[in-house]
């Protein structure tokens, strides 16, 4: 055989630049580095499910909500193996998400939808949605604890939620997997497949359990319109700006 196949597999987060105006006499414009992604509410406490790589080198960290609404966060825990993480913010959700009840439901064809803030939407307030088909139940290698999605995340989406059409969470998006074609003659690559990579509901509620995070489930009987599941979705996702030191 001249071919040869493996994954690539990349993270959602996006990187900017973001210019702020310096407090001096000559008022000179520094640029400051940020990492940006999605998050969103999972308790009424106001705590806020991401991504672990999302917070990355972090100085602070600023929600930005509806409305362009904008509040600090402070990381409550961080698993980095798991790649999941808890913010806290003061700011109350005006609506909580809610974790699929029976996730052993969950079957590939099944439509899903992924809300978050990917490349231009970041920082604006304003959210994108995607509406995607479940691939598979495991992961690229088999793995118990992530389930493919079909292309449709884009960088900002790591830490965002999978949704079903109850409007119910079903995953955790963090990842994006190629698989490539590699001639071993002319060392050329081809990507053959691309999806998407979402961590799984049960490791989800046993990292919320374990540490001690309120969080609530709902079974996925009833059907929304997409309408719906986008006005129920907006409040209560949020993007995450995690500022770094200037280099």
């Amino acid at each position: 055989m001249a071919k040869r196949r493996y994954i690539r597999l990349s993270r959602l987060t996006l990187s900017l630049l973001l210019a702020i105006l310096a407090s001096s006499a000559t008022a000179q414009t520094q640029y400051v580095p940020y990492t940006t992604g999605t998050g969103f509410y999972v308790g009424r406490q106001g705590h806020v499910v991401t991504n672990a790589h999302v917070l990355d080198q972090c100085v602070d960290i600023m929600l930005i909500g509806e409305s362009n609404s904008r509040f600090p966060a402070t990381v409550v825990t961080k698993d980095d193996k798991l790649d999941l993480a808890v913010l806290k913010s003061k700011k109350l959700p005006s609506r909580i998400s809610y974790l699929r009840h029976k996730f052993t439901g969950i079957r590939p064809d099944e439509k899903v939808v992924v809300m978050g803030y990917p490349e231009d939407y970041a920082g604006t307030g304003r959210y994108k949605i995607e509406y995607a088909n479940v691939e598979d139940i495991k992961g690229p290698h088999g793995e118990s604890q992530f389930l493919q999605f079909s292309d449709s995340a884009r960088h900002g989406n790591s830490g965002g939620p999978l949704l079903d059409y109850a409007g119910n969470v079903v995953g955790v998006v963090t990842a994006k997997v190629d698989l490539l074609e590699v001639n071993r003659l002319t060392r050329k690559q081809k990507i053959v497949a691309r999806r998407d990579i979402a961590i799984s509901i049960p490791v989800l509620r046993a990292f919320l359990t374990k540490h001690r995070i309120p969080y609530e489930t709902r079974d996925s009987l009833l059907k929304l319109s997409k309408y719906n599941i986008e006005q129920y979705g907006k409040q209560f996702i949020v993007n995450v700006l995690c500022r770094q030191e200037p280099e």
